[in-house]
């Protein structure tokens, strides 16, 4: 765990149901992410990919009972293309 500037960061966050890629957590704040990567495909695809593990998995029920504003962000990279997609809870 690191903080930068009042921002706690978190890489590899345990889980009963696996692993999160990434936790940021700021004030009332916390943001979820799961970064998908592959060689060759359409960034879209890892996109979806990447939400669907978040709520599949439920990553954002570990932080429900401290009353934080949840944020889910989704990042795919295919090759030198990237993007992202955020939902908030």
């Amino acid at each position: 765990m690191a903080y930068y500037a009042g921002l706690e960061v978190q890489a590899e966050v345990s889980t009963d149901k696996g692993r999160i890629d990434a936790v940021w957590t700021w004030k009332d704040r916390v943001v979820i992410a799961e970064v998908k990567y592959a060689v060759k495909g359409k960034v879209e695809s890892l996109l979806k990919a990447a939400m669907a593990q978040i709520l599949k998995r439920r990553y954002y029920e570990r932080y429900n009972g401290a009353k934080h504003r949840i944020a889910l962000l989704a990042m795919g990279i295919v090759g030198k293309d990237s993007a992202c997609r955020m939902r908030e809870l």
